[in-house]
């Protein structure tokens, strides 16, 4: 189910607060001494507040009215879990989230606008840039790729031949994901959903992971990354922003 809320009727976007986001802070307090000292800095999860409205004044809006109400609070219940999309001049960004209670609906100021307001909740609060970057590896021989995120980028590898095993190297951080053989056709690896399948049928091969890897965290560090593999393997990924203006 897909809704789109913009500056056109019927679906109007009033107001959108996708940059604010506050910081989790763990503290100690010292024996005997004054104040604390912050131990931990990460950020939380983020709220995205939208002020929504749709206007009833068109006659194949009021025919529905009743349905399209019902489909608004079927879309927006907290126990659906979708994604926000945003076109912004920068690019048009995604994220994960789902809202934090049914929307109350308001047309006391104009009967035929019905008015409401949506929290969306995301646990993971950085926001998606849905371009697509690939690039493709030769075996051994380093590439350069260069993130533009703050926070470390998954990245989405396709190994068309894992019969030997694989071993990625990102020089600039100095970590390894490492593939134990797998002679069942090509194979895909998730580091940022931390799994590993089969091409050919997407079963679960989670146990040819390698475990002197690390694969916790690992993908592309901010700026111009260095990657090595010993066979050839294509990659894909997205940059990440704190916010969206």
């Amino acid at each position: 189910m897909i809704f789109e809320f913009g500056d056109k009727a019927p679906y109007f976007l009033e107001k959108i607060d996708a940059t604010s986001l506050q910081g989790s802070f763990s503290a100690d307090n010292l024996l005997g001494a004054v104040g604390q000292i912050t131990t931990s800095k990460t950020y939380g999860n983020r709220t995205i507040p939208c002020e929504l409205a749709v206007v009833f004044n068109e006659p194949s809006m009021i025919m529905f009215k009743p349905e399209i109400l019902q489909k608004i609070i079927v879309a927006f219940s907290p126990l659906i879990g979708g994604k926000l999309e945003i076109i912004s001049d920068s690019g048009t960004y995604d994220i994960e989230c789902y809202p934090s209670e049914i929307p109350k609906f308001d047309n006391s100021k104009i009967s035929y606008i019905y008015r409401f307001t949506v929290d969306f909740i995301c646990d993971f609060p950085y926001f998606r840039n849905i371009r697509e970057q690939k690039a493709s590896l030769v075996a051994d021989k380093a590439i350069f790729l260069k993130s533009q995120s703050y926070v470390n980028t998954p990245l989405h590898i396709y190994i068309p031949d894992c019969s030997k095993g694989m071993i990625l190297t990102n020089k600039t951080s100095g970590k390894s994901l490492k593939l134990i053989a797998f002679s069942g056709g090509p194979v895909t690896v998730d580091t940022g959903t931390y799994s590993v399948a089969s091409a050919a049928d997407g079963s679960d091969i989670s146990n040819r992971i390698d475990l002197t890897s690390n694969m916790d965290g690992f993908g592309l560090v901010f700026g111009k990354n260095e990657l090595i593999s010993n066979v050839a393997i294509d990659i894909s990924y997205h940059d990440y922003v704190i916010g969206v203006i």
